[in-house]
């Protein structure tokens, strides 16, 4: 549990480095060595997922499709409001 929140974090940390240096898209990918150290493990497995991409030779990039980013944002704040709502209505209409 706590290498998979450290592999996250570190993923997360390489995505928003990725946006910060503008590499995303090919014509923008920026060589590997401008991005913050990682475990190889890290860089190697989202490339095999085809997260970080390879534009011209030794350069890459952060693939995002469209509104792939957009909803693993907006979801997780759509199920806390739906839970806040639904828990004190349930709790009501079991209690009162």
């Amino acid at each position: 549990m706590l290498g998979q929140m450290v592999r996250q974090r570190a993923e997360n940390e390489l995505r928003a480095a990725f946006r910060g240096l503008g590499a995303v898209t090919p014509a923008n990918a920026r060589p590997g060595k401008e991005f913050p150290l990682v475990d190889s493990a890290t860089f190697d497995e989202l490339l095999r997922r085809g997260v970080i991409r390879e534009g011209a030779p030794g350069t890459f990039y952060l693939y995002e499709p469209a509104g792939t980013r957009g909803w693993s944002t907006i979801l997780p704040r759509i199920l806390f409001w739906i839970a806040l709502i639904a828990i004190p209505v349930g709790i009501l209409q079991f209690c009162g």
